[in-house]
């Protein structure tokens, strides 16, 4: 045992004992021991202390998004400047040094993230306008089944003071694809509106995700795009952003030019990044397989490529002994790789898992130029913090927890020198294969359990089949079809490329074979229900108490990692659901199951809910419930004894006042309405976004979207509170909403 287990070991008993309730047992002297000992333990990882610090810059980040308000700059520097001071002056133990490095790396993250904040802050559209003349430049031009989505950079918009205009705009294009390229400055006609918020509360903010990118206006365009005969002079970073969305343009056309269908699309998105093509059969195939992870460009497909050029040039040079032994070719090829993967990330279109994934190869490969360690916990964690620095908000994307995740897991476990020593002594012919089978099918099962949690928490959705689908398809992946990407590009200047796309051909085919075949297999796919707070927190830290330390107190991870399975499934289950514009009113029937009247609107809520209550049926088996009974103004049901009446039609007013015990308008409800227990109507969803009622006996808890968001710019009711600061306190929708969210039925 060594001294640093030992010292562990003693640290850990006196816990165990005062957990056990001995309190007789815990004298100053021992407490002073334990003290003692825990000090000792983390002096004896002081090694791992590093591989900490972009988890607490990252709770930083997570203290700054997840604020119910907006957090002053002030606030951000003074922490800045109240953990520096600390980190001075507490420093003389180890305990000591570790919680002010603890804070002031927190106290980092929020100040990064609230000046990036600051930085992409812009204004955001707060109506629907109808009918603009917008002219900007293209800035990304993306192919989405039937229509063509352009991201606009504005040049001018009429009937709005300029101040008020948006940085960006996204505009969808449907028909023909339009005749434009990532540079064109062009005029179109088109219907602006907000961006989306949540479907329901703490669903996918889309208005936080587009706030982020500078995206202020969402809409369809209408008419003819026509070009802008004299435009301003073209911002030097997009006219560079251009030159390579032109140029992935143009790989993309040489790629259709020998590959159509499914197969040409999942090449496209293997070289070019280009994934809108894929029909939504095969993307489901592969989403159910476990196999969607290779349709997007992340560390695996970075790794791959960047590793074949590696050992390539490597191997070209091993053959002129004169040049090998004289100079340093894993230099060389370490620098050749890295070269290629700049140009992977730029073709790919920068998209931020490729991002992420490129840092990460790039550390890799500059360790290697530096003779260090290439692939270890402490490269994922600068990794992990120079992304944060540059972009905080990906904290919370899915693609960075899944992505460091998976690699997190597989250095942790390799780090423990694992073998395969059950094949010692064996002839290599069995035993070569035997090993590759081993490694990948060990891979392949600690990936997965490593992303499934996150893949549960974001897609409400786990593929019981993902370690078959991964163990037959990823030879293919890593053997025939990256290598057959990497051959492709290198052979598109002398216009050779046919050869190489053939045979990618056959192991993307091949690839979507076996995504059938395991998709289609029984139970393949499992949807679960939204997690509960806090439990995917609790994952993720005893995941990292599990991976970072190197002691026998490193399995107290597992507790973390218990408590949060148990926890997620026990989330709140709305009775009933109302979109934020109270157009569609579900409830949940006496099976359990979400129903709705038959009503087509408003189905991408329809279909959020569902997936976030775990409910795998198609969108159309929870419309036309019989639970529901519809007239022309109204739709009543009954949901644990209170009628619920869904009122779009003010015709229908009187009655429903006198029946409903809780009444959803679409319109402003009149103050003589006073029956109802609970009355929701369009001023109250316009300020709080969608809604979700439990009804706890003769309680009814409301929730609703924007109360989950609190009080952010990326929230349209700040937006309209900041400019228009006086509104909360007129007597038509301030006091009223507040009186409404406040109200005793709560």
């Amino acid at each position: 045992m060594s001294l640093s287990e030992a010292a562990l070991n003693r640290g850990v008993r006196p816990m165990a004992e005062a957990a056990g309730g001995r309190s007789d047992a815990v004298t100053p002297r021992s407490r002073a021991s334990w003290a003692a000992e825990i000090a000792q333990a983390l002096d004896a990882e002081r090694g791992r202390w590093f591989l900490w610090l972009p988890v607490f810059f990252g709770g930083g980040v997570a203290l700054y998004l997840s604020s119910p308000t907006e957090p002053p700059l002030t606030l951000a520097i003074a922490a800045v400047m109240l953990g520096g001071v600390l980190r001075v002056f507490l420093h003389s133990t180890a305990p000591r040094l570790i919680m002010s490095s603890v804070l002031l790396a927190m106290a980092l993250g929020l100040l990064t993230a609230k000046l990036h904040a600051l930085a992409v802050d812009a204004p955001v559209l707060d109506r629907t306008l109808r009918y603009m003349t917008v002219e900007g430049w293209v800035e990304q031009l993306e192919r989405r089944d039937s229509r063509v989505r352009l991201t606009l950079r504005l040049i001018h918009l009429n009937r709005l003071p300029r101040e008020h205009w948006p940085r960006r705009v996204r505009v969808s294009v449907r028909g023909d694809p339009p005749a434009v390229l990532p540079g064109d400055a062009i005029r179109l006609r088109a219907t602006l509106m907000s961006p989306p918020e949540p479907a329901l509360p703490g669903g996918f903010d889309f208005a936080r995700f587009y706030w982020f990118k500078g995206i202020g206006a969402s809409g369809y365009a209408m008419g003819k795009i026509e070009a802008l005969d004299a435009p301003p002079p073209e911002p030097w970073d997009l006219a560079v952003r251009a030159w390579f969305a032109n140029l992935r343009h143009a790989i993309a056309a040489r790629i259709g030019a020998v590959l159509d269908g499914d197969s040409g699309a999942i090449a496209k998105a293997l070289v070019v990044g280009q994934r809108g093509e894929l029909s939504e059969e095969a993307r489901q195939s592969l989403r159910d397989a476990g196999l969607a992870h290779v349709i997007a460009i992340s560390g695996f497909h970075m790794a791959l490529t960047a590793g074949a050029m590696f050992w390539l040039i490597r191997a070209v040079l091993a053959l002129f002994p004169g040049i090998a032994l004289r100079f340093p070719i894993k230099v060389w090829a370490a620098i050749g790789a890295l070269a290629i993967a700049s140009l992977y990330l730029a073709v790919s279109g920068a998209a931020v898992t490729a991002v992420r994934a490129y840092i990460m190869v790039a550390i890799i490969f500059i360790a290697v130029i530096l003779n260090r360690p290439a692939l270890s916990l402490r490269n994922l964690a600068i990794a992990a913090l120079l992304i944060l620095a540059a972009m905080p908000q990906s904290l919370i994307d899915a693609g960075f927890q899944m992505s460091f995740a998976a690699t997190a897991a597989l250095i942790a476990f390799y780090e423990v020198r694992f073998g395969y020593r059950f094949l010692e002594g064996w002839p290599a012919l069995v035993a070569l294969p035997l090993l590759f089978l081993a490694e990948v099918l060990t891979t392949t099962v600690l990936a997965s359990l490593a992303v499934d949690p996150f893949a549960a928490y974001h897609f409400n959705r786990i593929a019981l089949y993902s370690v078959l689908g991964n163990l037959l398809a990823m030879p293919i992946v890593a053997f025939a079809i990256m290598p057959m990407v990497l051959l492709s590009l290198l052979a598109m200047p002398v216009g050779l490329e046919a050869g190489p796309l053939w045979l990618m051909r056959q192991g993307i085919d091949a690839m979507l074979v076996i995504a059938n075949f395991t998709s289609t297999l029984p139970g393949a796919s499992l949807m679960v229900p939204y997690f509960a707070d806090g439990a995917l927190s609790l994952l993720i830290a005893g995941g990292l108490w599990l991976m970072i330390w190197r002691g026998g107190w490193r399995w107290f991870g597992l507790i973390g990692i218990a408590a949060g399975l148990a926890l997620a499934p026990l989330g709140e289950r709305p009775d009933i659901w109302i979109d934020r514009e109270g157009k569609l009113v579900a409830i949940r029937d006496k099976d359990g199951a979400i129903a709705t009247p038959d009503n087509r609107k408003a189905s991408f809520s329809l279909e959020r809910w569902m997936e976030a209550d775990g409910d795998d049926r198609p969108v159309k088996e929870a419309r036309g419930s019989k639970a529901f009974r519809c007239d022309r103004a109204s739709c009543i049901a009954l949901v644990k004894g209170k009628l619920v009446s869904h009122l779009y039609h003010p015709s229908g007013l009187a009655e429903d006042c006198r029946r409903a015990a809780i009444l959803i308008a679409t319109f402003p409800m009149p103050e003589r309405c006073r029956q109802p227990e609970l009355v929701i109507d369009s001023l109250d969803l316009k300020e709080g976004g969608a809604h979700t009622l439990r009804i706890e006996g003769n309680r009814i808890i409301v929730r609703t979207a924007n109360g989950r968001r609190g009080n952010r710019p990326w929230v349209m009711s700040y937006r309209r509170r900041q400019r228009i600061p006086a509104i909360a306190s007129e007597g038509d929708s301030g006091a009223n909403v507040g009186g409404k969210e406040g109200g005793p039925s709560q």
